[in-house]
């Protein structure tokens, strides 16, 4: 796995974000920009974009955009179709939803590749299964050891990178934790868990923290520890999670 073959999924998902930063209103830490997944339903889906409860959603099933709103619904198929056909049906269901404002395709932030009109969406259903897998993986993971370990997030993709992740404080200490899954990268050639610490806006790898049963920390390109994802199942995830939670809080 590489991120040619993440590439189409990542691009897909900059429709939603763009449609957070159209018709929501911009908040600090960009979260008018995170996008939901449902594991039931192996879809990723923008907040509310009006008062109607208005969504976009990526469809990781049969790779379609729908708009889901409570007076009509339509959907695209992504596959064969260009970045111009898209940005029409878009802006179609937009004006069809009477949103105030119009669709832009415009970011303050930069992507690893480029599309252009002519860009033809193309994924191979073994890739969108295994999206699919990690996404609801991941999220069903994530969901268990905030529980466990009693700590409070939302769960939340991040268009720029296209992680699925969470933060948190520990409570009664000046300590946060991100952790998540990750897409291929210049650190790993795969998808990734990672976690890493923060004391203020600096990361961190706790004092001591010697090796790990699973995984491995970092202090090169990323500072705290990683687990490659292929072949891990709920247990390695949580293990890995939960071993490194308790380094960080001790």
């Amino acid at each position: 796995m590489n991120s040619d073959n993440v590439a189409p999924i990542h691009l897909a998902v900059q429709y939603l974000a763009a449609a957070g930063i159209s018709f929501l209103v911009k908040q600090e830490d960009d979260s008018h920009t995170n996008l939901g997944y449902s594991p039931d339903l192996g879809q990723i889906y923008t907040r509310p974009l009006n008062d109607k409860g208005d969504q976009l959603l990526l469809d990781l099933n049969d790779f379609s955009l729908k708009w889901r709103s409570d007076i009509f619904t339509e959907e695209i198929e992504l596959h064969s179709r260009t970045h111009k056909e898209v940005l029409a049906w878009i802006s179609n269901v937009t004006d069809k939803a009477g949103l105030r404002n119009a669709f832009k395709y415009q970011f303050h932030y930069e992507l690893p590749y480029e599309i252009k009109d002519d860009y033809i969406f193309n994924v191979p259903s073994e890739i969108l299964e295994r999206e699919r897998h990690l996404r609801s993986l991941t999220h069903n993971v994530l969901a268990a050891v905030l529980e466990t370990h009693g700590l409070e997030s939302e769960i939340r993709i991040w268009p720029h990178h296209f992680d699925s992740g969470a933060f948190s404080h520990f409570p009664a200490k000046d300590i946060a934790v991100g952790l998540g899954l990750a897409i291929p990268d210049q650190l790993v050639d795969d998808y990734y868990y990672y976690i890493s610490g923060y004391k203020g806006h600096q990361s961190f790898v706790p004092q001591g923290a010697g090796s790990l049963p699973i995984g491995s920390w970092k202090t090169e390109g990323f500072t705290g520890a990683i687990l490659p994802a292929t072949d891990r199942t709920p247990t390695d995830v949580k293990a890995f999670f939960g071993e490194t939670i308790s380094k960080y809080r001790n």
